[in-house]
């Protein structure tokens, strides 16, 4: 795949600058609701990779914005920033699978409204690079689809297919 103009690896810094700050909020928000649902501490730890990938992006867009702005010449941090955004969805992916038992239908639903709350961020600050965004939308909603299907209940079975469509 070919590289992204300068402008579209700025633009794509920028938009994750301002986006990544409302990611890190979100998952204390959810670790502090799961607390008070009084769901084992050990399930709650997803938030240090959560907020430890998207500090190190966020280090990564600021940096490249501020020191090397208009020198984009190889792949190098844009990689970083991919794997980056891999880890970070895979994080989220894998919060929704670790969390499932411990909580109720309607909470089920306000995650599952948070994580389409995500992808619809990233549709704003991601889709400029559609790599990244790739990296960040199909680690989450591929284990919502792959739990759902493995629970094989006729209702879970619809809801992994509505995902799939999305």
């Amino acid at each position: 795949m070919a590289l992204p103009h300068k402008e579209e690896v700025a633009f794509l810094f920028e938009g994750s600058l301002r986006a990544i700050p409302f990611n890190i909020i979100l998952a204390i928000l959810l670790t502090l609701e799961l607390l008070y649902m009084h769901v084992p501490w050990q399930y709650v730890i997803w938030i240090a990779p959560v907020i430890l990938s998207s500090t190190c992006r966020w280090f990564l867009c600021h940096y490249f914005l501020k020191k090397r702005r208009g020198q984009y010449k190889s792949s190098r941090a844009l990689i970083y920033f991919i794997l980056l955004t891999l880890i970070t969805g895979i994080t989220w992916g894998c919060f929704y699978c670790l969390i499932f038992p411990y909580i109720s239908i309607i909470q089920e639903f306000i995650i599952i409204l948070v994580l389409g709350g995500l992808s619809a961020g990233a549709i704003a600050s991601l889709s400029i690079y559609l790599p990244a965004y790739y990296a960040y939308i199909v680690p989450i909603f591929i284990q919502v689809i792959g739990y759902n299907y493995w629970i094989n209940k006729e209702e879970r079975i619809a809801l992994a297919a509505m995902f799939l469509f999305f």
